[in-house]
């Protein structure tokens, strides 16, 4: 087998634990990680109704997931939000940031989720120019969940060594 959720999509109606452990791959930090398709092709022929028979199987598998859903609203990402306890709406202390963090609202509210299960998230915070994270709470009616501040050099050492800013 591969290794991406494309694979588990091909036996969505007859996963097991088994195969999704041979799909799944593990990080040097222990954490379990299901790549995303490895080609925007594979990623179009992913229906909803088959990504959320993934999900379910998962979850029977895993007690805690952790979905990247990227930055683009589409109905696999939908998908992703409806099968989810929470969302973790992560942006940044700056106009454009806050524009999209408040049309997603509009559409979580649309699609009738309750406030408490979309959580915000501020990240690279701290910086003198940033708009402050109580203009954020006020302007958007949501307070802020947890914060991760600027640090340039932690995050680049981060991504150069594949570690998590965490560990």
């Amino acid at each position: 087998t591969g290794n991406s959720i494309t694979d588990l999509i091909a036996h969505a109606g007859s996963l097991d634990e088994r195969l999704i452990k041979q799909v799944v791959v593990e990080h040097t930090s222990g954490v379990s990680v299901l790549p995303s398709p490895t080609s925007i092709s594979e990623a179009q022929g992913i229906r909803p109704e088959s990504l959320f028979t993934v999900l379910q199987a998962l979850q029977t598998t895993y007690p805690n997931i952790v979905v990247d859903a990227g930055s683009n609203l589409n109905e696999n990402t939908v998908t992703y939000m409806d099968a989810s306890d929470k969302i973790l709406l992560v942006l940044t202390p700056d106009l454009a940031s806050m524009r999209d963090a408040r049309q997603f609202l509009e559409v979580a509210s649309t699609l009738s989720y309750p406030k408490e299960k979309i959580l915000l998230v501020l990240n690279q915070a701290g910086r003198k120019a940033d708009i402050k994270s109580g203009e954020i709470e006020e302007i958007l009616k949501v307070k802020i969940f947890g914060t991760i501040p600027a640090d340039e050099n932690m995050a680049l050492s981060s991504l150069n060594e594949g570690v998590p800013i965490l560990l």
